[in-house]
Order: C-alpha cells, then sequence, then structure tokens
C-alpha cells in the first residue's frame, strides 16, 4: 500500500479532468459534511496551486482544498471516500500541507467541522486543538461549526516567536486551546459564536462560560 498526495496543478489534462470530477463527485456524495461549491472553483484551485488530490496506489482516495490567509493555512474542504476513510488518507493530506512549500511561513492549519460529524474525533487524532464554535448558515443555524487549529511542526522558531502584528497586521494567529464540548458534557467552555468575526478585540476576549446541551 502507497500512499501519495499530488497537487492537481502538476497533472497532465487527462489526469486532471479524471481528479476534478472525483473532487465534484465527492462534494456531491457528502455535501451536508463538507458544503457545496461550483465545479468552476475546482478548476480555479487548480490554477492557484491549492487543490490536493490523494492517491492510495493509483485510487483516488480523497482530496483537499486549501488557501493560505495570513500565516495560516485554512482547510476549506476535505474529503475521503467512504470505503477508504483510514486515519492514513486524512493524516497523509494534513501531512503534505504542513511541509509544503508557501510563498510565506505559516503558523498553524485550522478549519471548521460541524458538530455533528464524527470527523471531529477525527481532528482530535491528527493532534488539531479546539478553540471553539460558532453558528452555521442562517438556514441551518441550530447546527454549531467547531473550530479546530494544528501548529505546523515544520514552522520556524523565529516565526512562532514573533509578534503576531508583525506577521498578520494585527489578525491574531492563534488562541489557546480550550475544553471541546465533545469530551467536556458537564460545563463546558465555549469562546462567542462569533468568534469567526475578523477583528483582533473578538478573539482577544476571555472565553464565555456556557451551559450547553449534550451533543
Amino acid at each position: 500500500m502507497t500512499v501519495v498526495v499530488r497537487p492537481t496543478h502538476e497533472m497532465g489534462e487527462a489526469e486532471l479532468s479524471a481528479s476534478l470530477f472525483f473532487c465534484r463527485s465527492g462534494s456531491k456524495e457528502d455535501a451536508h459534511a463538507v458544503g457545496w461549491i461550483p465545479a468552476a472553483a475546482y478548476r480555479g484551485a487548480t490554477l492557484q496551486r491549492r487543490l490536493l488530490i490523494c492517491y492510495n496506489n493509483d485510487d483516488r482516495v480523497g482530496y483537499c482544498l486549501w488557501k493560505q490567509r495570513y500565516d495560516e493555512i485554512c482547510i476549506y474542504q476535505i474529503w475521503v471516500r467512504n470505503d477508504a476513510r483510514l486515519i492514513l488518507h486524512g493524516r497523509a493530506l494534513c501531512d503534505f500541507l504542513d511541509n509544503m512549500p508557501l510563498e510565506r511561513p505559516a503558523r498553524h492549519v485550522r478549519l471548521w467541522c460541524a458538530e455533528d460529524l464524527a470527523a471531529n474525533i477525527f481532528w482530535k487524532a491528527l493532534g488539531f486543538n479546539y478553540h471553539g464554535w460558532r453558528h452555521g448558515p442562517k438556514r441551518t443555524s441550530k447546527r454549531k461549526h467547531f473550530l479546530w487549529i494544528r501548529p505546523i511542526v515544520t514552522c520556524p522558531a523565529s516565526l512562532l516567536a514573533a509578534p503576531t502584528h508583525e506577521l498578520s497586521a494585527g489578525r491574531p494567529s492563534s488562541t489557546p486551546p480550550i475544553p471541546c464540548p465533545l469530551h467536556n458534557a458537564a460545563a463546558r467552555t465555549v469562546w462567542p459564536s462569533r468568534l469567526a468575526a475578523r477583528g483582533q478585540a473578538m478573539l482577544a476576549s476571555p472565553p464565555a462560560q456556557l451551559l450547553l446541551p449534550a451533543p
């Protein structure tokens, strides 16, 4: 068994077409989990070098759509086939992001995951830390999304020691981990639901103590 991750911008036209079809099919199959985006977005991500495909031998098993923002890597979509959901495939995609050459160094990888998905256990197992929650889109506002962040191991020590404002124009790149509701069903510590809002004041505010129903 050989697990390999390949960026789509390095593929030939035939392989690229098959890979883009694979991504579209995956997003349709699990739209409730990864969300839906137009088919043209995958080709656009290829041109911007932001789409990865995971292979097991010669079989496509997963993909990852990402983007760098300031000093962080944001995962917008990551999906693995139902019959191939082993931790090594998701780990391969995340590890590739950690070691990928970027225009500027990144401190961590971050993503949002709906609270009712088993993938939250997967992110915890991969070393991601829970950093709060937010409400989903208005039509599904009762569905919370958890924020997961993992430091990049290969990040230069000088970058980790540098003040955040020098790297992201005043936008904090990380916050201390807090207890995840998945593992603390009694009194849960969460950040305000507007955690995702940009701005240093919101991210720097202390966590609010809330009692939430068990998931």
